[in-house]
């Protein structure tokens, strides 16, 4: 996933609302953000938020610097919670959301949720159909969601793994493309194909 996704904040974008003291804690956190300070960033803009508990602005850029942050290094879950409610927030205001749309699918993914990231990116396509990025989330989540059930059936069957490594292949390891047994495919099909 796209650790960037969503709008970055920039100084041209200026914040909503006339409260200067929102206006001046979106201001840092966006500086903070475009500085790579990721948790600088999410100190102000959850300021921001406390000026103006309702904005949709801080709201995404917060979310984008918890995000930011995770994928940065810190793999805090309580990153990817704060991204979520807000986002979720956002999207109980403005179910049209493009980059809370994909933000929810990001989540999903990382998070191992990937029926739910599937839902999201199939829903960012919707939205943002000529967007390489929704089709991208949207075939990473199939890929997820696939994945193991497919590796689990041929290891049933008897099948080696043609995987060696997270997205190593050894072709030579590959007997057969078709998982042998019939009961079991349709399973596996019932399983990955709703």
């Amino acid at each position: 996933p796209r650790p960037e996704s969503g709008p970055v904040a920039t100084e041209e974008q200026p914040p909503q609302g006339n409260n200067p003291m929102l206006w001046g804690a979106l201001a840092m956190g966006v500086a903070a953000y475009n500085a790579n300070d990721f948790q600088g960033a999410i100190v102000h803009f959850t300021n921001a938020l406390k000026f103006d508990p309702a904005n949709l602005q801080a709201k995404q850029y917060l979310a984008n610097s918890d995000l930011r942050a995770y994928f940065a290094g810190a793999k805090l879950p309580e990153l990817l919670a704060g991204a979520l409610q807000q986002y979720q927030d956002i999207l109980a205001r403005d179910p049209q959301n493009l980059a809370a749309t994909e933000g929810m699918a990001v989540v999903g993914l990382d998070a191992g949720q990937f029926a739910e990231a599937r839902r999201w990116a199939l829903r960012f396509v919707e939205l943002h159909e000529k967007d390489t990025a929704a089709y991208f989330l949207a075939t990473l989540a199939d890929f997820s969601v696939a994945f193991s059930p497919i590796q689990q059936a041929r290891t049933k069957t008897g099948l080696r793994t043609m995987w060696t490594g997270h997205g190593t292949q050894d072709p030579s390891r590959i007997e057969n493309i078709q998982i042998p047994n019939a009961e079991i495919r349709k399973s596996l099909r019932d399983q990955v194909l709703t």
